[in-house]
Parts: structure tokens; C-alpha cells; sequence
């Protein structure tokens, strides 16, 4: 089952390549995919982010400029939207570099089953890492970490690959956040997943991909193609709004 999703998460996003590269046809694959997936089940929403900009602490992210994002995105506010369309659970990402607000976060939803799921954040540069990873994960709703900080991950340093052997050893995956990472970005994830291929990797927002109307690179397909040979990787079809180069997305 665990192939056929990952083939499917491929296969999908190679099927919105094709469909955003015609002009014109921008917002054909969001009527076109719930004919294409046939009935299902549940709907999980498997990438959310939740916070509070009023709250005194420092907001890694959204950045303050951003007009849209930067002001208070709390559950109640989610759970109307997306129980009105359908979803029946959902997957909480955590932007925020503080490790506190996993914490935060978890207690947020403590009482609401509707939200089943934590990708924590917690520093892959930390000595401390197996502890904090040890504390966090005595509340099984958290399924992995996204590491993510204010400076570029070095994923070929000691530190680094000795705490993702720890993150797999606890049966919890890795999601990686390549915006605007390019070639190299999929390389050095391709790379990773072959270091350390008990590592299960979730690939956010579409590799990072720009969609401008045009069909990718020759180069850009092959490096995908390359990484998609991974049994541990995942491609996470997300952030299709952002990743729009025309703004507002269509």
C-alpha cells in the first residue's frame, strides 16, 4: 500500500506538470481530481500550519509583510472551512523554529480528534536531539519533523545524518522543504534518501517546482525521475498557491 501511494504521489504530480504547462488550463487539475481518485473514505489534509501572531513571541514564519498570512490562523477557523469540504482529518505542519511551539501546537488541539497528526520541528543540529525527539514523541500524534531554521541544513554533516538514523529508528519520517531549492535541492534529497533509505521522506509542496505555464526542464524531469526511484521518498502534492509564480495563483 505504502508504493502504491508513493507511485500515486509521483504519478500525480506529474499529471499536474503536464496539465499547468498548457495555457489556459491552470485550475483544471482542482476540478478534475476528486472524478480522478474515485470515492474515498477519509480526506486528510496532510499540511496545515496553525498560529497566533498576537502571542509574545517571535513569529518565524509567516513573515510580517505577508498581508494574507500574517494575522491569527487558529483551529476554529480551519475546522469550519474544511469540514465544509469534506475533510475528515488533519495533518499539522509546525513552521515555527521555537521548540516550544510543538508543545504549543499539540496542546491547541489537545481535545479535538479532528486533528490527528504533528510534523514537529526540532533542530537535526542539536546534541540534544534524541532527548527532545524522546519527550515530544510520548505524544503519538506527533509522525515526524520537518527540520527547517533561519540557515541552510547541511544534510551531509555527522550531526545531522546521526540524528535522522535516530528520527527512523523511532518509526517517524522526515518531510523536506526544497522552495526554491532547484536541481541541487532534489539532489541533495535524493542523496539523503540513498544515505539513509529506512528514512521515510515526504518531499513538500511539489519539490519546490514554480509553476509558471511552462513545461520543466528536461534536467528538472530527470533529477525527479532520479529521486522518485527512492522506495522512501514521498512526493507531497501542497502549497500548489504559493508555488504559482503569477500572482494571484489562477
Amino acid at each position: 500500500m505504502k508504493h502504491v501511494l508513493r507511485v500515486f504521489a509521483f504519478a500525480a504530480f506529474a499529471f499536474i506538470l503536464m496539465v499547468l504547462s498548457q495555457p489556459g488550463n491552470s485550475a483544471v487539475v482542482c476540478a478534475q481530481e476528486p472524478a480522478a481518485i474515485g470515492p474515498v473514505r477519509h480526506l486528510i489534509d496532510t499540511h496545515i500550519h496553525l498560529f497566533d501572531t498576537t502571542r509574545d513571541v517571535e513569529i518565524s514564519w509567516p513573515p510580517r509583510d505577508d498581508r494574507v498570512l500574517f494575522k491569527p490562523h487558529l483551529p476554529a477557523e480551519y475546522s469550519a472551512l474544511a469540514k465544509k469540504a469534506g475533510v475528515t482529518g488533519v495533518v499539522i505542519v509546525e513552521a515555527s523554529e521555537h521548540l516550544a511551539d510543538n508543545r504549543w501546537v499539540l496542546d491547541l488541539v489537545q481535545d479535538d480528534p479532528f486533528y490527528i497528526g504533528l510534523v514537529g520541528n526540532i533542530d537535526v543540529n542539536r546534541e540534544d536531539f534524541e532527548a527532545q525527539l524522546t519527550t515530544l514523541s510520548k505524544d503519538r500524534r506527533l509522525v515526524g519533523i520537518r527540520p527547517r531554521g533561519p540557515e541552510p541544513i547541511d544534510f551531509t554533516s555527522d550531526r545531522v545524518l546521526a540524528n535522522l538514523r535516530t528520527l527512523a529508528r523511532h518509526n517517524l519520517t522526515m518531510d523536506y522543504l526544497t522552495n526554491g531549492g532547484g536541481i541541487p535541492g532534489i539532489k541533495t534529497v535524493d542523496q539523503l534518501a540513498r544515505e539513509i533509505p529506512e528514512l521515510r521522506i515526504v518531499v513538500n509542496h511539489c519539490l519546490g517546482y514554480d509553476f509558471d505555464g511552462r513545461p520543466p526542464a528536461p534536467e528538472w524531469i530527470a533529477a525527479v525521475e532520479h529521486l522518485a526511484a527512492n522506495p522512501n521518498v514521498t512526493c507531497k502534492i501542497s502549497g500548489l498557491y504559493q508555488r504559482s509564480v503569477p500572482q494571484p495563483a489562477p
